[in-house]
This record gives structure tokens, sequence and C-alpha cells, in this order.
């Protein structure tokens, strides 16, 4: 029987993974592979199609997510619906702020996508094992490596995905923004170890934002007119959600749901959580 190319990408992404604590998630229709780490952040991986090949020819990207139990669209039984927590294995590499300053650690289009001639078991196996070393050096060679608890990855949302710390009070706390963002983590501010003040946070944010350009050489600064007004929106959000009693209460109810969704789905998929 040949090897299909979802057979073919869960097991040698388990070879490369395993030794890190990843394992295959169960129970899905598209290919997972996942960790849980401290019981509240899950890290994973996958592949989606990003474009029609060539004829006769298979082209997969690899994608690498985070999030904390207590985001709004961890689902890792379907192919959708993650789009907002997943991001290409690229962007991983391509902009990382170590302590020592900004430092690209590759070119965005050095790092491989998955392609094959259809019906090359061999350039198949080959190709997927390439990028699976280079998903394994995600988590080893990126900041991403500093996450290990809530204050850790709050961090570095601040970091690389401040749109995700949104607070929306109105739809039940759900995605207040939506595609390449969504994911929701805006209950994360009642769950750091010590309060966090979002002015401050959102000015760390654009500091980042502000190397990253300089670094490319872009002659502009991050804190446009869309950002200015997030800023704005997310401290009149974060100050109701942190003094209106009942509004921290829904958002507290909000979070117990969610923890209890989420770690029923990674139970359901084989996690011992």
């Amino acid at each position: 029987m040949a090897l299909t190319f979802k057979t073919a990408f869960k097991n040698e992404m388990s070879k490369a993974l395993e030794p890190l604590g990843f394992q295959k998630v169960k129970k899905s229709n598209h290919p997972f592979l996942a960790r849980v780490i401290n019981g509240e952040i899950v890290e994973a991986v996958t592949c989606f199609s990003g474009y029609k090949p060539p004829k006769g020819w298979g082209v997969y990207f690899v994608e690498i997510g985070i999030a904390s139990i207590y985001t709004d669209t961890m689902d890792m039984s379907v192919k959708n619906g993650n789009n907002g927590w997943f991001r290409s294995m690229g962007e991983y590499y391509g902009a990382t702020l170590k302590p020592n300053g900004f430092e690209q650690l590759r070119p965005l289009d050095s790092v491989p996508c998955i392609e094959f001639q259809k019906g090359d078991e061999q350039a198949m196996l080959d190709s997927i094992r390439e990028c699976a070393n280079y998903a394994a050096g995600v988590f080893s060679e990126t900041d991403i490596k500093t996450v290990t608890d809530i204050d850790s990855y709050f961090d570095w949302l601040v970091r690389h995905h401040m749109a995700r710390l949104l607070i929306n009070y109105e739809d039940d706390f759900a995605s207040s923004v939506h595609g390449h963002y969504a994911g929701n983590e805006g209950l994360l501010w009642l769950l750091t170890s010590e309060g966090r003040d979002p002015e401050a946070e959102f000015a760390r944010h654009i500091e980042r934002e502000n190397l990253m350009y300089k670094a490319r050489g872009e002659e502009r600064e991050a804190l446009d007119h869309g950002e200015k007004q997030n800023r704005l929106e997310l401290v009149h959000s974060h100050f109701r959600m942190m003094n209106e009693p009942e509004l921290k209460e829904a958002a507290m109810r909000e979070i117990e749901r969610r923890k209890e969704m989420n770690l029923l789905r990674l139970r359901t998929q084989g996690f011992g959580v």
C-alpha cells in the first residue's frame, strides 16, 4: 500500500518532535502534533496547502501554533478554525528579538516548504524530514522556548501578537479581531501573577515593532492610526473589566468555561491534562 502524505507527515514529524514532548493528536481529520506545557499552554505543528501546485506535484507549508487553554478558538479536530494561533513556520524564524538586540535567524524565503513530485515516496519523505528538523528548531532556536507559563506566554504575545490580547466583552469575550489575529487571549489580563498595565505593555510592543522595522531597513514606525485606536480601546476595556464587578465576574466565568472546554478537547485527543 502506498504511503499517504498524511501518514508520512505525522510519522516523520513525530520522529523529530517526540523528544521535545510532542505527540500525535488523536481523533482529528487533519495531521496535528502538539505538546502541553504546565497544563495551560499548547504548542502544535500542522500543515496546509497554500496554493494549487503545478500538476503532478504536492506542495504543503508547515504551520506552528501556540495558545493557552483560555483561548476561544483552539480546536485540533479540524483543519479550519485555528487561523488565529497558527502561523507559517517561516514567520517564527524571521522576526526574533534576542536579549542582545534584534537578530533575524534566517531570511524568510530560506525556510523550506514540503514539495515533491507525486509518486516519488522518497522525495516526499526527504522533504518532510527537512521541514521536521526546521520545526524542531523553532522550539530550540527562537524565543518561543521562553514560554513556560502564563506570564511568559503573555510576554511572548506582547512581543509578537499584541492584537490577540485585545478585550471584547460585548460578545462573551470572543475574538474582537478575525482572520490572521483571531484566537482571542484577552482574558489573560486576569491571569498573570501580577497585574499588567495595558499602556506599558502596548508601549513594549511598539518598541519591539520599531526595532524590527529598523532592522529591515524600513523607514516607518509601528504606531499607525489603527494601533493608536487599538491602544485606546484596550485601555478602556481593561479598565472596565478590572473595575466593573459584573463584567469581571462574567470574565471569570468565561475563563472557567474555556478552560474546561479546551481541557476536555485535549483529553479526548490523548493528552493527560
